[in-house]
């Protein structure tokens, strides 16, 4: 017996990290996100010995541009 998934493959969103599922993005071998794992790395080389970045939200127009470019696949210096 198979079973279909109820949502279709859309290709547009293969690469989202947002607004997804967490299930889309965790596997067997993979039981936390690929994306998660990159941001921790970063902030444990880069960001623990930088003043304020736990207490100083971030400009709001690079979150977005941010989000929409990991959504998106595009690849950034910091990964």
């Amino acid at each position: 017996m198979t079973t279909k998934c109820s949502k279709k493959y859309d290709p547009e969103l293969s690469s989202r990290q947002f607004g997804v599922e967490l299930s889309r993005l965790t596997s067997e071998e993979r039981a936390v996100p690929q994306l998660v794992e990159k941001l921790i790395n970063y902030i444990e080389m880069h960001g623990l010995y930088t003043e304020g970045i736990y207490r100083k939200s971030g400009s709001t127009n690079k979150i977005k541009e941010l989000r929409q470019g990991l959504d998106t696949g595009q690849t950034f210096a910091i990964f």
